[in-house]
């Protein structure tokens, strides 16, 4: 596929796109689909269903009689977060049980901490820090 955006790319350069593309080309055409890559897909077809036909098989997934019956208490929670969701997961987590409470109300509950100030003051950090290439 990046061969062929590249292509497109190259063919779209106003007034020399067409002579580039020659160029590089050099008036090859490739390899025919009927014969040649036709016949390729269908031995890399063969090949993959062998293989699942194989460890469909073989392989044992879960097995039963290894792992004892389903008890739900025995579990953890399998479910993460995304990757760019992790550094703000990880303050929320780290906060110490902070909340401010006046007259038995609450203020500021606890996520506020570690999902709002925290990401807040990462980013004034670094928006206030400036590269030496900006100077």
């Amino acid at each position: 596929m990046g061969l062929a955006i590249a292509y497109g790319v190259t063919m779209s350069i106003p007034l020399l796109g067409v002579a580039i593309a020659a160029l590089v080309s050099n008036g090859e055409l490739g390899t025919p689909t009927w014969p040649a890559y036709a016949l390729r897909s269908l031995g890399l077809f063969a090949a993959v269903a062998a293989v699942l036909v194989l460890l469909g098989g073989i392989v044992q997934i879960n097995p039963i009689w290894q792992w004892g019956p389903y008890e739900l208490d025995r579990s953890t929670n399998g479910a993460q977060p995304d990757w760019y969701l992790g550094w703000l997961i990880g303050g929320l987590r780290l906060m110490p049980p902070l909340e401010i409470r006046v007259f038995g109300h609450t203020l500021v509950p606890n996520p506020f901490w570690g999902g709002v100030f925290f990401p807040t003051l990462v980013f004034a950090v670094l928006g206030s820090c400036r590269s030496p290439s900006l100077r």
